[in-house]
């Protein structure tokens, strides 16, 4: 019994120097460190509920013996499957392959830190992997991972041996919650102090804490920025008006308060300045064209115009909206927003463009604004995988899509 208790203080004694080593180097990772108390469960591999954390007492000697910076190294992995929420696991989801991309992306994150005291000899093992995924698909967070794998599965997926640090088969989604307010803080100490801007632990906090973006709601939102209403005469009773006058007198029984949307045929210009991601540019702008198109009502058409590489053509048409997206093709020259906004700016002044409710941006660049806010709303869609959303002025609307969420249409479905 005594030889149980000194192997169980000493045990949780080399998980708070594990944890002391972590809090010196990640001082923005100081909350989520401190969160998870320790209970010794022989015959358990290292892992966590979300709550706690299980571990072997001897086996984490063993290893401790082996490798000292090993303990350090399996501890952070643990947590940060905790901060990138990895216990969402999705829906119907490979579970297997759910497991390796969570393990691929946190062991990446580590290495991506470039802390000697992280330094396991398990990395040598885990770089051709790291450099074939860089390749495709890029941005290495669990949830790019796992579409990657579903599509690509694993030869061997003996693979998972060279990124294991910790068993999943106690995570909980009950403590989703209490990890929420965790990864929002531990993004935001990144972003203000830490010096890691760019790096793979920022990338997967930023997917997980980000918003999910619906481009069909933000169409429809879009479309009824700047509607006018009046005055329906056609809809108003005004025989209960009359009646509620001669009852009550001063009270009226109706107000004229009932409103339709003024019948003017409305003008949107989708404007495309791409230099990737081509094939999703094309998928939004159809999205566009038939959401907005289904706007129009009775005696208000829709016109609908595309700018592309200083081209301007009239898509209402289903046929030349294909025509337009056969041509469309990688921006050439550098990305500059103004032009577009000039050119809507010309096709205003010259009455081309009538009553115009809006110009979408669709770009996966980053590109200098105007100067000053359009006389028309402005709204921009940034096709980009690395969860960063590019500055827009005040006077904009801002839309973050990842490529691999959007839906491709074809043309037979439409």
């Amino acid at each position: 019994m005594q030889t149980q208790e000194k192997t169980d203080a000493l045990s949780r004694e080399v998980l708070t120097v594990a944890r002391n080593a972590l809090l010196v180097n990640l001082r923005f990772l100081d909350t989520a460190l401190g969160l998870l108390p320790f209970t010794p469960r022989p015959g358990q591999p290292l892992a966590t509920d979300g709550h706690t954390i299980f571990y072997d007492p001897r086996a984490l000697l063993r290893a401790y013996r082996d490798e000292q910076s090993v303990v350090a190294r399996d501890y952070l992995h643990l947590v940060l499957h905790c901060i990138l929420r990895h216990f969402s696991v999705p829906d119907g989801a490979n579970r297997a392959l759910w497991d390796l991309a969570c393990d691929v992306s946190v062991e990446y994150a580590i290495s991506n830190l470039g802390l000697s005291a992280l330094s396991a000899a398990r990395e040598a093992r885990q770089q051709t992997v790291f450099t074939a995924l860089l390749q495709a698909p890029g941005i290495l967070t669990a949830e790019k991972l796992y579409r990657y794998y579903l599509s690509h599965p694993p030869d061997d997926m003996t693979l998972r041996d060279r990124f294991f640090a910790d068993d999943h088969t106690l995570w909980r989604a009950d403590a989703l919650p209490r990890w929420q307010g965790v990864a929002a803080r531990v993004q935001v100490d990144m972003e203000t102090f830490s010096q890691r801007e760019d790096g793979a632990l920022l990338q997967g906090l930023r997917a997980v804490t980000r918003e999910k973006s619906d481009f069909s709601e933000f169409l429809r939102k879009f479309a009824a920025r700047g509607e006018r209403l009046k005055i329906d005469p056609d809809e108003f009773d005004y025989s209960f008006y009359a009646y509620g006058q001669q009852l009550y007198k001063d009270v009226l029984l109706i107000e004229p308060v009932e409103y339709r949307e003024t019948r003017v045929a409305r003008s949107f210009v989708l404007a495309v300045e791409i230099h990737g991601a081509v094939d999703a540019a094309r998928s939004l702008v159809r999205q566009a064209w038939q959401a907005l198109m289904a706007t129009a009502r009775a005696h208000a058409p829709v016109r609908l115009y595309l700018l592309s590489n200083g081209t301007a053509a009239d898509i209402s048409a289903r046929a030349a909206l294909e025509q337009a997206l056969e041509r469309l093709s990688p921006a050439e020259e550098t990305p500059d927003f103004r032009p577009a906004f000039r050119q809507t700016d010309r096709m205003l002044n010259r009455r081309e463009l009538q009553n115009l409710k809006g110009l979408l941006y669709i770009t996966d660049t980053p590109a200098p604004f105007p100067a000053q806010m359009p006389r028309y709303p402005a709204a921009f869609v940034f096709v980009r995988d690395d969860y960063s959303a590019p500055d827009v002025p005040p006077w904009a609307i801002r839309l973050l899509l990842q490529r691999d969420e959007i839906g491709v249409e074809t043309n037979e479905s439409e």
